[in-house]
Formats: C-alpha cells, structure tokens, sequence
C-alpha cells in the first residue's frame, strides 16, 4: 500500500518511503530514553532502517505511515497497522512518537483516530489490537482517548497488556 496521504488537523500521515529514513529516525530506534521500545535495545545503522521500511513497502498486509507536522514537514514519529487481516477484518498497531518534544501532545490519539477512520472505511477493519508495558502509563492513557480497551482475554505477559479497539459506524 503506497503513495497513501492521510490529513489530521495538526498532521500528514504518508506512507513511509526509504528516502523518509534519515539521522533523526536513526536516533530514535537508537535512544535509550525510551524503555517501552525493545527494538530500541539493540544498535540499529540506517541501512537496516532503510531495509526494514523498504520491506514494509512490499508487504501487502502492512500499512507503514510516517507522521509529519504539517506545519513544517517535521517527521516526528511513524505508525503501523501489521499484519493487517483482510478476511478476520482486524489489524495490530504500533506506533512510536519518536521527537520527545511531541511526547504527551495528543499526537497519538489524533493519528490513531485518523488512521483507523481509514482503515475502516477502506478496508472495513473492525478490530485494532495492540500489545502496551502495563507500566507505560501515558500510552495506555492515549489509547484510551481514541477509544482502546483492555482485552483480558488476550493478556500476554504480566507486562503486556492486549488493548483492543472495535469501529463501527
């Protein structure tokens, strides 16, 4: 799924591209300030940043967004919807706001309601899940906002917990 463009009130949401992957997005997979993130546990370079997006590019069941302040053009984070189930009509989130000046803004919940507004309309995606450290406080707040529930019937972990969102009209 390329070339998709999303508008929110503050944000443009566009389909990730290699040529998005710069020194910025390298130092939040990078960071260490943010314990939530495994995959941040291990040093990434650009080329597998590089990489991995271009694999997303390919993958039909994967909708890859970055999240671009419209009034700069600034991309301050990315979200995914993978796999994305076509015949169960669901999908599972992640989503990082990797400039931590955008932390705590409401950026989440605006792009989540954006995008599954989308997703639904488009591909009559009823579920979202998401797995969320049961000690990251602020995600689960935000997710909350657009509408997530605890799904305790798909707890993982003592750590994780399964969020769930259902669209309808």
């Amino acid at each position: 799924m390329n070339n998709i463009i999303l508008q929110s009130e503050r944000f443009n949401l566009r389909t990730l591209k290699k040529s998005d992957v710069g020194d910025s997005y390298l130092k939040w997979i990078n960071s260490k300030d943010n314990p939530f993130i495994e995959y941040t546990k291990k040093k990434r370079s650009l080329a597998d940043i590089q990489s991995y997006v271009v694999q997303q590019e390919k993958n039909n069941a994967s909708l890859f967004f970055g999240i671009f302040a419209r009034d700069n053009g600034e991309h301050i984070g990315n979200i995914k919807y993978e796999p994305i189930d076509f015949e169960k009509f669901q999908t599972t989130m992640g989503i990082l706001i990797g400039e931590k000046h955008w932390r705590g803004k409401g950026v989440a919940t605006e792009v989540i309601n954006i995008s599954a507004e989308w997703l639904y309309k488009n591909f009559n995606i009823k579920n979202i899940f998401l797995s969320v450290d049961v000690k990251n406080v602020g995600a689960i707040r935000a997710y909350e906002k657009s509408g997530f529930t605890e799904n305790q019937e798909l707890r993982r972990t003592k750590n994780q917990i399964i969020m769930q969102l259902d669209l309808h009209e």
